[in-house]
């Protein structure tokens, strides 16, 4: 082991997830493995810039899997700025081979291209690809897929979140349709398409584009979106956000049948539906429950005097009617700037629930003699 493959290892961390309960997630199960790698540094003269979104990304990226995700210990190795592209084929090869459900890469960092437009992954021993082997540089891509295809996992999740350069020039067409181009049974890949650094990765912002997207969306949720969200809620969700945001839309490639990824189970819960509770509204009784100040349609009585108020004025104009209704000859009733014949019927009448009933037969109905209703009150008074 060389002194820059230990300097990778002692790199390389685990996340121990809390307890959770919930419905089945795609990482949950026991067979799957993801591996989280970066590389965000650069050993000089190496013409790639250095990324210090990197890390942050690629450690936030891997402790949300493990907190949103359900994903366990022992199924994720996080690989930040491996030596040498033998450093990262090996992590990836080890995922792979213990994968026997779910297989995830997710590879934050410069996707670069040699002499021949084969794409590759930068590690820290990326200068130049046009001077010597690329490979001895990069991760090919062809040795990736080759990787991945061979695992016996039944999905294979592939993330690229990078800037696709060679070295200060754009990858070429042909280069970005090999990585997209998912030729293997079970391959979901999801890539963004940024062609420069300021489509990536911002100056001043923790994370990368596609990544902090991600994170954004499993740490506070869709409201729009379904209770749980599938890989293809994902690709949608991001594809509209990031455009948003001024960012590439990102591509993804998934081989099989359409309906292929709703057949699995979510990746996470959705935080913003999740989260959602009924508000608390007024207490509500059953009809004729005197212990609650909500009656419904049943009329208040003299006994809930406390309850029933803000008629005042109501109040006075049907007991002055009443009043008079009850006399022998009585003079016409003036309520405001109207004058109402007295004598004959006295009729209260209004839309259903408005509180006729509580009105004739409720508390404070005629104060002059303590009447609780139309039939107790006294015409004397």
């Amino acid at each position: 082991m060389t002194e820059d493959d230990a300097a990778t290892l002692e790199k390389t961390r685990l996340v121990w997830p809390p307890r959770r309960s919930g419905p089945s997630l795609l990482l949950a199960d026991e067979g799957a493995r993801v591996l989280v790698a970066g590389t965000g540094a650069h050993r000089a003269p190496s013409r790639l810039p250095q990324v210090p979104a990197v890390p942050p990304t690629v450690n936030d990226v891997a402790q949300c899997l493990v907190e949103r995700a359900g994903l366990a210990a022992s199924g994720l190795n996080v690989l930040l700025d491996p030596a040498t592209p033998a450093a990262l084929g090996e992590a990836l090869d080890r995922a792979a081979r213990e994968a026997t459900s779910v297989l995830m890469f997710h590879y934050v960092g410069h996707v670069v291209s040699g002499p021949d437009d084969e794409p590759h992954l930068a590690t820290q021993a990326t200068v130049d690809l046009g001077d010597g082997v690329p490979g001895y540089q990069a991760l090919p891509w062809s040795a990736v897929r080759d990787i991945l295809a061979s695992s016996r996992a039944g999905l294979t999740v592939v993330v690229l979140d990078c800037c696709f350069t060679g070295a200060g020039r754009p990858v070429p067409a042909t280069a970005m349709e090999k990585v997209i181009d998912a030729s293997w049974p079970g391959a979901h890949v999801l890539a963004s398409s940024a062609k420069d650094e300021n489509s990536w990765a911002l100056p001043g912002v923790r994370h990368t584009a596609l990544s902090g997207a991600l994170l954004r969306l499993l740490n506070e949720g869709d409201p729009a979106g379904p209770h749980d969200l599938t890989l293809d809620h994902v690709h949608h969700h991001l594809a509209r956000v990031l455009p948003e945001g001024g960012f590439p839309r990102p591509r993804s490639q998934a081989a099989g049948r359409p309906a292929t990824l709703a057949e699995h189970p979510p990746l996470a819960p959705n935080p913003a539906q999740t989260s959602r509770r009924p508000q608390a509204g007024p207490p509500i009784a059953s009809p004729g429950d005197l212990s609650s100040p909500y009656r419904g349609l049943v009329p208040y009585t003299a006994e809930q005097a406390e309850l029933f108020f803000g008629r005042e004025s109501a109040t006075r104009s049907l007991a002055t009617r009443v009043r008079q209704a009850l006399r022998e000859d009585p003079p016409p009733v003036v309520v405001g700037s109207q004058a109402f014949e007295a004598g004959g019927p006295l009729i209260v009448t209004g839309a259903s629930g408005c509180g006729t009933s509580s009105r004739a037969r409720g508390p404070g109905w005629c104060p002059p003699c303590g009447a609780t209703s139309v039939t107790s009150c006294r015409a004397s008074c």
